[in-house]
């Protein structure tokens, strides 16, 4: 019976590589008649193929506090559902804090609750709109609050927003439904691990203190039709011309190209009087339309070149060295025209998931730090470190890519894959 179940499962996978191949080929081979069509494309239209901010905007992972001892949980699921209860408590008035350093630790030392925590900071007013939390009067300068963790305290039913570097925090009373959360957390089917805290190096960051194994993933890939990010980005696409020798361009000064080299693709324009010009707000108005062809895409971090959204798999980013599975959006300077507005990606997407049975083991956090040290990596250039997923070599034959999951560290500006980033310091690029 196995075998026949392997069998059955190779001949779907051929099935499916085979029409992965041949849409690309119409996609690639012939891409005029698309090209040259001026409706936007109904698949846009589907409010179901949109992308959504409670999806997009939720956190990275969620911490638990369990009589002092904390764990860390990863998943999309997870995260939704506890996003759900927090999302459902009745809030009272806003109180904002910049405490003393003793304040603010005695205040963030929370024996029993729970954290979800951003990679990155995130706008309090974009959070509270997106996840449709129920607190009035909020203040303009309420609303222009970033926070990177959301902290919500059991025994005083306070929920805390906050901004570690600044200790400044947005404190809010709610009816909090404590046996909810802890119902969740301490599913059986959760898998979690110890972390600590108040490592010097890591800063606010969290250690996990054991060894982690997760499945590697292969994925057929298959490349995108230009008319899908054209009719995502462009405010006009009635007005978009094409020529095999220039990128698309239209009236309104907008262009888009596409590399067919290696799928990257750019788009530069300026924002459009019905977008917002806040960078995460209309960052997203830009690729909430590509849920279609990213359903995984999720926010990651803003960072100096922009704000950055990547496709998560298991609830883990994925990484890869040409924009593949990533989207970034800088806006730039006001202009005559308006503001300019670039966007990246790539045209190359996961499509479906090939199963597999390998594990591979990641060390705990602090055994990495120790080999970034020994390595002679510089403590102030180590800005944070996540696992997640490598994007590895396309094989062309059956548009087939491993990826593989890895431990990424931002080091000067850059996310780079443990291996990668070691290598590059015993050459002496420190």
């Amino acid at each position: 019976m196995s075998k026949l179940t392997e069998r059955i499962s190779q001949a779907l996978l051929i099935v499916l590589i085979v029409i992965s191949l041949v849409l690309s080929y119409f996609i690639w081979f012939n891409p005029e008649k698309s090209l040259t069509d001026e409706t936007i494309s109904e698949n846009l239209k589907d409010e179901n193929s949109i992308l959504s901010e409670k999806t997009v905007f939720l956190p990275i992972y969620l911490i638990s506090r369990t009589d002092g001892k904390m764990r860390w949980i990863q998943g999309e699921n997870v995260l939704s559902d506890a996003q759900k209860i927090l999302s459902n408590v009745k809030f009272g008035k806003i109180k904002f804090h910049k405490a003393t350093n003793d304040d603010f630790q005695k205040t963030m030392n929370v024996e029993n609750g729970l954290e979800l925590r951003y990679e990155d900071k995130f706008l309090f007013g974009e959070y509270q709109e997106a996840f449709n939390l129920k607190i009035k009067k909020i203040s303009d300068s309420e609303q222009s609050f970033w926070f990177r963790r959301v902290l919500v305290n059991f025994s005083n039913g306070m929920v805390y927003f906050v901004n570690d570097e600044t200790k400044q925090y947005i404190e809010v009373a709610g009816n909090i439904n404590q046996k909810s959360f802890e119902s969740l957390i301490q599913s059986k089917e959760l898998k979690s691990l110890p972390v600590s805290e108040n490592h010097e190096i890591l800063g606010v960051r969290y250690a996990i203190d054991e060894q982690i194994e997760l499945k590697k993933y292969s994925y057929i890939v298959a490349s995108q039709p230009y008319t899908v990010f054209r009719d995502a980005f462009f405010q006009n696409v009635k007005h978009t011309t094409f020529d095999v020798e220039v990128p698309y361009v239209n009236d309104s000064n907008e262009n888009f190209d596409v590399k067919e080299t290696n799928g990257q693709l750019s788009f530069q324009g300026f924002i459009g009087t019905e977008r917002s010009e806040n960078e995460i707000e209309g960052s997203f108005q830009y690729v909430q339309n590509l849920g279609n062809i990213f359903p995984q895409l999720r926010f990651f971090a803003k960072e100096e070149k922009g704000t950055i959204y990547r496709t998560f798999v298991e609830g883990y980013p994925v990484f890869s060295q040409i924009d593949q599975g990533k989207v970034i959006v800088s806006f730039g300077l006001e202009t005559g025209e308006g503001r300019t507005i670039t966007l990246r990606s790539n045209v190359d997407t996961l499509q479906v998931p090939i199963p597999t049975n390998e594990m591979i083991r990641l060390p705990k956090t602090m055994d990495v730090i120790k080999q970034l040290q020994n390595a002679g990596a510089k403590q102030s250039e180590i800005k944070s470190l996540v696992i997640g997923y490598s994007w590895g070599e396309l094989n062309k034959n059956n548009s087939i890519v491993d990826l593989l999951p890895n431990w990424f560290i931002h080091y000067k500006q850059e996310w780079l894959p443990l291996s990668v980033l070691l290598e590059n310091l015993q050459k002496g690029e420190k």
